[in-house]
């Protein structure tokens, strides 16, 4: 399934540069609210943000939310683009099922659109709790820590590495159930070590002690993914989830500036 995806946009996007050059990195709603996709989800909400657009729908044969996220036009914009975005929403869906993670269900051509369709969650994200104030409950944090580590755990089992584990990518429900997300950029460890991951294309913003191949959140990344991304592991993502747990218990980051954990001086 997933070969004959890649095949099929690779095919579109020769034709397109073929007749009209790249696809132009163009960023408007597919669907507006009360549209029918498919005849089978019924968009109510639309949100847009830096890591691509959001839809929230109702899937009228299971009756329940999804989440169909699309990527940043930009990475659609290169073959590569695309490619990756199908290798690792595959990786995601093969994951299974876990209470910590949110799950990915598939992920759909529309339009020529590779579109991930993910379980909803209802509660917001961490980065949303910290600044209601919800983790000022010391017992609560510790739930969430623990709820995490059980996500992380699964996770790092199947041979997967994360590296962008920050407040925004961890969703709660508003019964406080942990699930992590955007497994969009992650990595896939082989038996001779981790997968050397592609340049470019990085959501997050590199700082000065960023290396060329980096992808991820610098405030969260681990000194070893800034200065060589090609050579991390799961410690990278305890790292990153240990800026997290600052935060949480804290109210701040552990850095007494706004450097990036390469060349922060930490608090204690």
């Amino acid at each position: 399934m997933l070969t004959r995806l890649i095949k099929k946009f690779k095919g579109n996007s020769s034709a397109a540069s073929a007749t009209s050059g790249p696809r132009p990195a163009v960023d408007k709603p597919a669907w507006q609210p009360g549209d029918i996709i498919l005849e089978r989800y019924r968009v109510d909400e639309v949100h847009g943000g830096a890591m691509g657009r959001v839809y929230i729908a109702w899937h009228l044969g299971w009756n329940i939310p999804v989440a169909i996220k699309a990527p940043r036009p930009e990475v659609l914009a290169v073959p590569e683009g695309v490619k990756r975005v199908l290798t690792e929403a595959d990786s995601w869906v093969r994951m299974g099922m876990h209470p910590n993670i949110a799950t990915c269900f598939y992920v759909l051509n529309i339009d020529d659109t590779p579109y991930l369709f993910i379980e909803y969650v209802n509660g917001g994200d961490l980065q949303e709790w910290i600044k209601s104030g919800r983790c000022r409950d010391q017992r609560t944090n510790l739930s969430l820590a623990v709820q995490f580590c059980h996500g992380m755990e699964f996770t790092h089992s199947k041979g997967i590495i994360h590296r962008d584990i920050k407040p925004q990518n961890i969703l709660l429900t508003k019964n406080a159930l942990l699930k992590i997300t955007d497994f969009g950029i992650i990595q896939i460890r082989t038996a001779s070590g981790p997968g050397k991951p592609e340049a470019a294309l990085s959501p997050g913003q590199a700082g000065p002690e960023v290396t060329a191949g980096f992808r991820g959140t610098p405030g969260y990344a681990s000194p070893e993914q800034l200065r060589d991304a090609h050579r991390i592991d799961k410690r990278s993502d305890i790292f990153s989830f240990g800026i997290c747990l600052w935060l949480m218990f804290c109210g701040r980051k552990p850095y007494t500036n706004n450097a990036v954990p390469a060349t922060a001086s930490f608090s204690t």
